[in-house]
């Protein structure tokens, strides 16, 4: 109640001033402290102590204790200051109202005083940190006869904006969300989440707090529902989900493609995801338009083309065949030369329209298999290149021809095929038991990963010497009193160069006879199988660093010099060499006998094949289906024209009230005039069409506005455009009419 002005006046002075609201400005009255240790003392606070650390006021003011004020007294007044302020001067104020509720009153103070801290951090960097959910995505549609496609991977600016991250509030891309809606005003609670497309990522679903009636508190539960399985950026809607009934031509349905993001530790909010706000498609289903040829369909598989080394695939599938354009196109490979890339040094992959000379998409990356739908889309066309990894993906048993005798000979290859045995009942095997241990250091074939896309032969057709793994001399078969021949000999076959290598063939003699033996007492693989003494072998070079091969022509020299990192041999050893590789290139391989009796394959090969990812020689190109428009088709596609619903009962599902009656008119073209007769003749409404879409309502009311009676009518469509006519008849039964004026 403010009263006489003047003395409220004066009273809210002192109070902004810190004393007791008195009229009296030159003597104000203080108010103070009324319990505690510091009672009687002057204070700036009706109440100075805290409640939350001194609930019962015993060394501080606090609500109910003192005499400063009645327990339960709940006026508040906020004031800040003094400021000092010459005439002219503008002083710019900001407030701020904070607000929280706990769980009580004392919880309600601690989290208000943490959002009061949050408030202040968030004016103080110019609400730079605010947390904010991803841009919506960019949504184009594709309406065709059994599917409506939506596509929010075309816009690559779009899509690059709403898939950011933000380091400034920590919070970053996850995933879409789809939805159908049952109208355009729903909210997303309302509809039926049609599918969640996330990052592969290892965060799935995300929980976060939230207010559920049944349980009256705040609880953790489920608010994004990724599976962690990679990124899609469209959708083929085949149905209405909300009912479960087919897609009808001339209905009108409501989607909606929403971003989220993900905060695992949010500092300034609950709330670790937050979800783009729903922009509603408004979507009326319709096929192919009067005239329009789509010679493809939706995901459809186009015919590729390939010249190059790899392995490599490019699968291009077809998400909006009403953009498609007829046009070639080329997929080149680049290295990423940017040392600041999280890319840097992989090779990716560009999309050029050989047609236009544009470049449709630019550095890509490559994907393992095409369950990866984490590609952008160009002219309505998805691309997927898939790139094998660096690993070796067969070990085959072959005659000196080349032909295969046995697909796979060794343990199983993962990802490939399985163990098999070859002619004579071995298997390849090997120290580690495994395959393709990248990095690891392991045991395997190649345990210092150095094979890249070169392959192997092993040639039980003939004969090497070869050196010792521990010793790196030459076996010397001390029963024999000569150098051992082993009965094999080891080639690399060097991809790059294309050259055939042949290697320094070697084992560990570790029974120390000089001799490759089967040594089942020390030596066991996988399956327990007993093995010969395990096989390496290495790359020669020369003193200058330049690759070699073992000559059998300097055999000699070999048995003489003996010591592998010679210069007269391969000039390398253990941990140094003067060319590339600095330690064995084939390392700890056996071969196990499984069968009883089984013996190498003596004068065969075995052949280690591997990988050839793609490369910057590698090319594949393609050319995209056509779309076009005919005049004849055209023609063709009027002999369709319908109306819908007919008859007419009164009412149909898709009207949106009893003030909102009509009929629907399809597979029109873009103009068409329409009469429509009663059957005495007379012409109850001439309507003129000039729009792109192929349906047209009437609302059917006359020319003078008002309802038409029930009865048979005579609809006449006039294409003059095409040359064509249509003639209708629909059957109206209208409901009851309730007309203030006649």
């Amino acid at each position: 109640d403010m009263g006489d002005y003047v003395e409220f006046t004066h009273s809210w002075y002192n109070m902004l001033n810190g004393y007791i609201p008195t009229t009296d400005l030159n003597n104000p009255t203080p108010y103070y402290v009324g319990s505690g240790p510091n009672a009687g003392q002057p204070s700036k606070f009706p109440l100075d102590g805290d409640p939350v650390g001194d609930p019962d006021g015993t060394t501080t003011d606090v609500d109910g204790k003192g005499d400063n004020l009645a327990a339960g007294d709940r006026r508040m007044f906020a004031a800040s200051g003094p400021f000092t302020m010459a005439p002219g001067d503008v002083q710019e104020l900001v407030v701020a109202l904070v607000a929280e509720r706990g769980s009580d009153y004392l919880s309600s103070i601690t989290a208000m005083k943490e959002i009061d801290v949050l408030a202040q951090k968030l004016y103080d960097d110019l609400f730079a940190t605010v947390p904010k959910p991803p841009a919506p995505p960019k949504v184009a549609v594709a309406n065709l006869d059994e599917t409506i496609v939506l596509n929010w991977g075309s816009d690559l600016e779009a899509v690059a904006v709403t898939e950011s991250e933000n380091e400034l509030t920590g919070y970053d891309f996850e995933g879409y969300n789809v939805y159908q809606l049952p109208s355009s005003n729903a909210s997303l609670s309302d509809g039926v989440r049609l599918a969640t497309y996330d990052l592969s990522n290892g965060v799935g679903v995300i929980t976060g707090p939230r207010f559920l009636p049944e349980y009256g508190q705040v609880v953790e539960v489920p608010v994004q529902f990724g599976g962690d399985l990679g990124l899609k950026r469209y959708f083929n809607v085949t149905k209405n989900y909300i009912t479960g009934d087919p897609l009808r031509q001339g209905t009108t349905y409501y989607f909606a493609v929403t971003a989220y993001n993900y905060n695992a530790e949010p500092k300034l909010i609950e709330d670790k995801s937050l979800e783009s706000a729903a922009i509603v498609l408004s979507i009326t289903h319709q096929g192919p338009k009067p005239g329009d040829i789509y010679n493809s369909e939706v995901s459809d598989i186009l015919d590729v083309n390939h010249e190059g080394p790899s392995d490599g695939q490019v699968q291009v599938r077809v998400v909006d065949p009403t953009v498609v354009n007829g046009n070639s196109y080329r997929v080149e490979f680049v290295l990423d030369s940017d040392t600041n890339s999280v890319t840097y040094g992989e090779i990716l992959w560009n999309l050029l329209n050989t047609t236009t000379g544009d470049t449709m998409l630019k550095n890509q990356k490559q994907v393992l298999s095409y369950d990866d739908n984490d590609q952008l889309i160009a002219d309505g066309l998805q691309v997927q290149v898939s790139g094998p990894p660096l690993s070796i993906n067969a070990i085959y048993e072959a005659d000196q021809d080349g032909n295969v005798l046995d697909p796979r000979v060794s343990i199983e290859i993962p990802g490939y095929a399985g163990a098999s045995l070859g002619t004579t009942g071995y298997i390849v095997d090997n120290r580690a038991g495994d395959v393709n241990l990248f990095g690891a250091g392991d045991r395997d074939f190649d345990r210092f990963d150095f094979w890249g896309m070169d392959d192997l032969e092993i040639n039980f057709g003939e004969t090497s010497l070869t050196w010792d793994y521990i010793s790196e001399e030459v076996h010397y078969d001390s029963v024999a009193g000569d150098y051992s021949m082993t009965p094999f000999s080891m080639y690399r076959y060097n991809f790059t160069s294309g050259e055939k290598l042949r290697l320094f063939a070697g084992f560990w003699d570790y029974n120390e006879n000089g001799t490759w033996d089967l040594d089942g007492d020390n030596w066991a693989g996988v399956y327990g199988e007993p093995c010969y003494e395990p096989i390496y072998a290495w790359q020669g070079y020369d003193v200058d660093g330049n690759e070699i091969s073992y000559d059998p022509a300097k055999e000699d020299v070999y048995k003489a010099d003996s010591w592998l990192g010679s210069e007269t041999i391969a000039n390398t050893t253990w941990g140094a060499s003067t060319g590339e590789f600095a330690y064995p290139w084939v390392t700890a391989t056996f071969m196990g006998m499984y069968l009883e009796g089984a013996t190498p394959p003596w004068g065969n090969k075995i052949i280690f094949r591997t990988n050839k990812p793609n490369t910057l020689n590698d090319t594949f190109t393609f050319t995209a289906p056509t779309t076009s428009t005919s005049i004849e088709q055209a023609k063709e596609d009027v002999k369709k024209i319908n109306v819908f619903p007919n008859p007419y009962y009164g009412a149909h599902s898709n009207e949106a009230n009893r003030f909102d009656r009509y009929v629907t008119f399809n597979h029109l073209p873009q103009k068409a005039t329409f009469r429509i007769f009663n059957l005495a003749g007379v012409q109850v409404r001439k309507m003129e069409k000039d729009t792109p879409e192929q349906f047209f309502t009437w609302d059917l009311l006359n020319e003078s506005g008002l309802p038409v009676a029930s009865g048979l009518y005579i609809v006449h469509i006039d294409m003059k455009d095409l040359g064509k006519e249509k003639v209708l008849k629909l059957m109206l039964i209208q409901s009851d009419q309730v007309l203030e004026y006649y």
